[in-house]
């Protein structure tokens, strides 16, 4: 009888340990955000407009009939790098003149692993919350995730070196960073793209 209870405690044991993941999985994914869900200063999620803004490029490359580029943690470690510096001199540049191991995007690189690669850089800033006045004098607000990933693709697709290295072939690999000043509600990004050796 004794051996029994212990058996048929396992057992409902087992049945509630699958049943108490798949409700704290439910939990945590109802609190999850989502692209169209409205930018909050105080809990922004820089990892969900990264994800975005390498969604949509992969998007820009496949209209073009090229591969997506595959992510690598090396150069998402150098674009990081790079995004909080750009915060920091609050403004844009592809030089850290501060600091000659990371002073330009193949310094940056190499000095987190990756050596004898040639990379190029996209970098590029926008607003939240704040309305943006383009060339046309059209105003718009930057008011969720996907309005931000959107405006910073845009802007480099409207440009003609940076949309070139969107859609060079030759680039596999990739890492896009981001970064939030909160005082100037500034998202600075930077993509790095480079090759398999």
């Amino acid at each position: 009888m004794y051996k029994t209870s212990i058996k048929l405690k396992k057992m409902k044991f087992r049945k509630i340990i699958p049943c108490m993941t798949i409700l704290f999985l439910v939990h945590v994914f109802s609190y999850a955000q989502k692209p169209s869900e409205i930018i909050k200063p105080d809990s922004i999620n820089l990892k969900l407009i990264e994800s975005l803004i390498k969604s949509k490029i992969d998007s820009v490359r496949i209209s073009k009939g090229n591969l997506p580029m595959a992510y690598n943690d090396t150069l998402y470690k150098a674009a990081s790098d790079h995004a909080k510096y750009l915060k920091k001199i609050k403004k844009l540049s592809h030089f850290q003149k501060d600091n000659p191991k990371k002073k330009t995007p193949a310094n940056r690189v190499a000095f987190y692993g990756l050596k004898n690669t040639g990379v190029a850089e996209n970098v590029a800033y926008t607003f939240i919350q704040t309305t943006i006045k383009n060339g046309n004098s059209k105003e718009y607000i930057n008011s969720t995730y996907a309005d931000v990933a959107g405006d910073l693709v845009t802007g480099w697709v409207n440009s003609p070196e940076h949309y070139a290295n969107l859609i060079n072939a030759e680039y596999s690999l990739t890492g896009v960073a981001v970064s939030f000043d909160k005082a100037t509600k500034r998202i600075y990004a930077v993509q790095i793209f480079s090759s398999e050796k």
